[in-house]
């Protein structure tokens, strides 16, 4: 009786320690933020009217040159006087940072980091490639020293073969042409004098920036609209009881229709009011002198029809007579 006990026992243990199955082994990984210098090579401080940074734009290369991110775009957030990235995770290793662009809202480049041999790579201290280690468990901060876009800078200045954006040398506003026309009562006004208001929006449709402008036609119908927002409104403002707006205008629509750009666009802006209604009119007839009339009666709240009836009904007597 003991024996069979203990060959149960035994074919118990065997049978749990035959369905254990090997621990996975789950490897500890850590994360990088990003955020950046701005390093002016003329004034050492920030160029005038360079839009608000949104998003960074970015390359990564572990120590034997494979790719891990490739033009991997992290979100900015403001923190203080500066700003910095959502973080990214990455496994414990030694990485390079290859390429390292800063973008406004509307995805236009207006600052990046320089590469080693490159014309402007001695305005920085340390140009890209630049080396960095992430460990387990830890979240490390790279920031690169970057340098605004000026106007006479192409991608090459700065090492790269392009930006993969389109990029605005250095402007701070882009030129957009309005066109205001105005139905009144049937009759077409056009290129009439009228105040346009511009706002800017960020990408949760908050206002950002508004602009009024007295806008002159048509000698002077381009508006300087502030860039790196998100989308914009043009819109007129009660120009003879009447308004209109062009609501969500992309800003890359706003970019590639800019008054000196190679596809223009002009956004028009259009009033139509009825004519109003006219409360009396006066009828006359020929005195004894030719050519003088005088007021003969006076008849209120008519329609225009009942008007050109009853002024084709005077006519006609007058001719009659």
């Amino acid at each position: 009786m003991k024996k069979i006990s203990w060959l149960f026992s035994l074919s118990v243990v065997l049978l749990f320690h035959s369905c254990d199955r090997p621990a996975e082994v789950i490897p500890l990984k850590g994360s990088a933020v990003f955020s950046f210098f701005d390093k002016d090579r003329n004034t050492g401080g920030r160029l005038a009217d360079v839009p608000v940074p949104a998003s960074i734009l970015l390359s990564i290369e572990d120590a034997e040159g494979k790719s891990m991110e490739k033009d991997k775009k992290l979100a900015l957030q403001a923190f203080g006087q500066s700003y910095i990235t959502e973080e990214i995770e990455l496994a414990p290793d030694s990485y390079r940072l290859t390429k390292f662009l800063i973008l406004d809202a509307a995805g236009i480049v207006i600052y990046a980091a320089p590469l080693e041999g490159a014309d402007l790579a001695d305005n920085v201290d340390d140009p890209l490639p630049i080396n960095f280690s992430i460990s387990q468990q830890s979240n490390t901060q790279v920031s690169p020293q970057v340098i605004a876009v000026g106007p006479d800078d192409t991608p090459e200045s700065f090492g790269y073969v392009s930006f993969d954006f389109e990029v605005v040398q250095g402007i701070s506003t882009v030129s957009t042409k309005a066109y205001v026309k105005m139905d009144i009562g049937g009759i077409l006004y056009e290129n009439v004098d009228a105040h346009l208001r511009v706002k800017g929006y960020d990408g949760d449709n908050t206002l950002q920036w508004t602009k009024d402008y007295n806008f002159i036609g048509p000698d002077d119908n381009v508006l300087a609209v502030k860039s790196g927002f998100h989308h914009y409104s043009i819109e007129l403002v009660d120009k003879w009881g009447t308004q209109d707006i062009q609501a969500n205008i992309a800003a890359k629509d706003i970019l590639d229709g800019r008054a000196d750009g190679p596809l223009p666009v002009t956004y028009v802006l259009t009033g139509s009011k009825n004519p109003k209604k006219l409360m009396s009119y006066v009828t006359s007839r020929e005195r004894d002198i030719v050519g003088v009339y005088r007021p003969e009666s006076t008849i209120k709240n008519y329609n225009m029809k009942s008007l050109l009836r009853k002024l084709l009904a005077t006519r006609v007597q007058r001719c009659q007579k």
